[in-house]
């Protein structure tokens, strides 16, 4: 059975030529035919291309080979040899020009890469068909004298010889496979190397993971080339020793690096660390490392090798995390002061209300209506109490869920609108007012702001007390990068270990004084998701109080993670 030549090169990548240096084997083929006098050749069976040749005879190169009709019938035998090769074997056959020819396959792999070709003689005491050569001359127009001359120098070997000739020839063809072979396992050898490689650095790449290789006795390093990527470098471009290294780690960050090194090393444990580096744009980022220590003979350390994974967005989800269980901690303690107020401050109204109903309907029954007068304002007063405080709550749940819209305000106009709201109050109390006509300029959600300037200014009023010459100061001023603006009164003053009290949810101080102990919360929850800050100063009770605030512009609302 002959080999199927498309199967079997068809997706082959390599061909001989690939495969082996062909100048050593057209030596080769030189010399054989030096010493056989028998031709060869060794024809590409994937192209036709010739890759060696020797010996090849007059009547073939020039004539045979030469005329474009002649050529086809040695393409067609060619063709037909090649269906009939079986590996191991040659197969004998005269061409359709008059000539013998033997063919051999060359298999690499399994897979028919090219033929080797002995040909163009005669067996000894076989004579040739002159007549046949002389008509072919004249249908293919070939010059008689000069064709007949170069078929009596075409080779004569006899049956034995020619049987020599190819069990050396199939011994050669082993040897050119096992060449072939050896090339071919090798090249695939580096080309699975190389697959591997890329499959390595692409993992490294996605996962943000580099490797090392420290020379403890010397300080060099070797780094995989993920590694400079994640030290702020481009691929490849990392070149430092261990000192350079430690340069490049966060410097509150660099004596616990040295000491986990030093541990790890002098007590032959795993190491494994997780620190900041500083990128060459100052950028500050985290990894971690893990890496084993190699010892030589007498227990000396003298190599360490390891990975390095770029861990940034992880702690940046670990600190969320936090902030996040911090703000749901915070919202479960006001949740638990809201239970208490739900079933203690509405409670209360509702008792009101029931206590003067049942009041209101003996004084209906004795017709008393001055009394029942008295006795519905009383109920009505406590019915807007519950009111009021339920309509807080909504605001103060909306505050961080219902974002409103960002944009640019006129803090003075502001500060204005929050002052009439309490005209009548400031003019009973006689409260001066007194504002700076010039604020930073401040970006954020109008409404919520508006309600932080008006729950600080009834907060003012209602802690005034009574002072003489009540005052409330509304103003700026800068503080390093932030603007500050504050609010400020001459009255009751607050004792320092409540500052940070005043801010929880139905804290008042002074539960005399009118309000829910709503207020203040709102203003912090909104000051809070401005991404600002807010905190009282006073010099303690008698002596005023202000509230201090900052409101950062939208572009640093968003804390930088890293740098904090």
């Amino acid at each position: 059975m002959g080999l199927n030549l498309n199967e079997d090169c068809a997706m082959f990548d390599y061909q001989l030529r690939d495969l082996l240096d062909l100048s050593i084997i057209q030596k080769m083929a030189d010399s054989h035919y030096r010493t056989t006098g028998m031709p060869i050749g060794i024809i590409d069976a994937i192209d036709d291309s010739v890759l060696v040749g020797a010996g090849w005879q007059d009547i073939c190169v020039y004539f045979h080979r030469a005329n474009p009709i002649s050529l086809k019938r040695c393409r067609e035998s060619d063709s037909l040899i090649k269906a009939c090769l079986v590996k191991g074997e040659a197969y004998q056959y005269k061409c359709k020009n008059g000539l013998w020819d033997i063919g051999m396959p060359i298999i690499v792999s399994e897979k028919h890469l090219a033929t080797m070709f002995l040909g163009q003689f005669f067996y000894e005491g076989e004579k040739p068909d002159r007549d046949f050569f002389i008509t072919q001359a004249h249908e293919f127009n070939f010059e008689l004298e000069s064709y007949l001359s170069a078929l009596d120098c075409t080779p004569v070997f006899t049956h034995e010889k020619v049987n020599y000739i190819l069990e050396y020839d199939k011994a050669l063809i082993n040897f050119i496979s096992d060449i072939a072979e050896n090339t071919l396992l090798r090249i695939k050898a580096n080309e699975e190397l190389r697959m591997s490689e890329e499959r390595y650095s692409l993992a490294q790449r996605v996962a943000k993971i580099g490797s090392w290789d420290w020379n403890i006795k010397t300080g060099d390093l070797h780094w995989s080339d993920q590694v400079g990527p994640l030290f702020g470098f481009p691929q490849g471009e990392l070149k430092l020793t261990y000192e350079d290294y430690l340069r490049c780690v966060y410097p509150p960050d660099r004596q616990f690096v040295k000491d986990t090194v030093n541990r790890a090393v002098s007590e032959h444990q795993e190491y494994y660390i997780e620190h900041r580096i500083v990128w060459p744009d100052s950028t500050i980022r985290w990894i971690s490392a893990t890496g084993s220590v190699f010892y030589d003979s007498d227990n000396n350390p003298v190599r360490m090798l390891g990975v390095a994974q770029d861990i940034t967005e992880r702690k940046h989800h670990e600190e969320r995390t936090e902030n996040l269980l911090k703000e749901m901690e915070q919202r479960n303690a006001e949740m638990e002061r809201f239970l208490y107020t739900a079933s203690h401050d509405l409670k209360t109204p509702l008792i009101t209300i029931e206590g003067f109903l049942g009041l209101l309907e003996q004084s209906i029954g004795s017709q008393c209506i001055d009394k029942s007068k008295d006795f519905i304002r009383r109920m009505n007063s406590a019915a807007r109490k519950m009111r009021q405080l339920l309509e807080e709550l909504v605001e103060l749940s909306k505050v961080g869920r219902i974002i409103g819209t960002y944009e640019h305000i006129d803090f003075k106009a502001l500060i204005d609108e929050a002052k009439q709201m309490f005209e009548e109050r400031l003019r009973s109390k006689n409260i001066a007012v007194i504002a700076d006509e010039h604020f930073p300029a401040i970006t954020g959600d109008r409404k919520r702001l508006l309600e932080v300037m008006v729950n600080l200014i009834d907060n003012a009023v209602k802690y005034i007390g009574n002072t003489p010459e009540p005052r409330i100061k509304i103003g700026s001023y800068k503080d390093g990068n932030d603007s500050v603006i504050y609010i400020e009164d001459n009255g009751m003053g607050m004792n320092p270990k409540y500052f940070d009290k005043v801010f929880n949810l139905f804290e008042k101080l002074d539960h005399a004084t009118e309000g829910s102990g709503i207020g203040l919360a709102l203003v912090k929850r909104i000051i809070d998701v401005h991404g600002g800050r807010i905190w009282i100063e006073s010099d303690g009770e008698g002596k005023g109080c202000s509230f201090h605030f900052t409101i950062p512009s939208p572009e640093h609302t968003v804390t930088d993670d890293v740098h904090k």
